[in-house]
């Protein structure tokens, strides 16, 4: 079995966040998050980077090179979760950064 895609829509403080970090840490490739609290990500971000588990951000107004960064720790494997909010997926240069090289 390749990956199994998968949308969660629970509660706060229901345990979500375990549904993405478990399987981000057992299997290989990237980790995409999104959710409408800025503020949440940014302390999940904060938590897991504390925690020895390197994860990044894509939000709204992000500079061309945060994402530069963020894609290289991604190519070195040492990003594995990005979280980004649904008004960061409508930009047209936070989506290509999925899809580049």
């Amino acid at each position: 079995m390749d990956h199994i895609d998968q949308i969660v829509v629970l509660p706060t403080g229901s345990g979500k966040s375990i549904c993405y970090m478990l399987p981000s840490l057992l299997k290989e490739g990237i980790t995409l998050v999104v959710s409408p609290l800025l503020a949440l990500i940014r302390d999940q971000v904060l938590r897991l980077n504390n925690a020895g588990i390197k994860s990044g951000i894509i939000k709204g107004g992000i500079k061309k090179r945060a994402l530069i960064e963020l894609n290289s720790s991604i190519k070195r494997g040492e990003t594995r979760i990005i979280f980004t909010t649904p008004e960061a997926l409508e930009n047209e240069e936070n989506i290509s950064f999925f899809f580049r090289d």
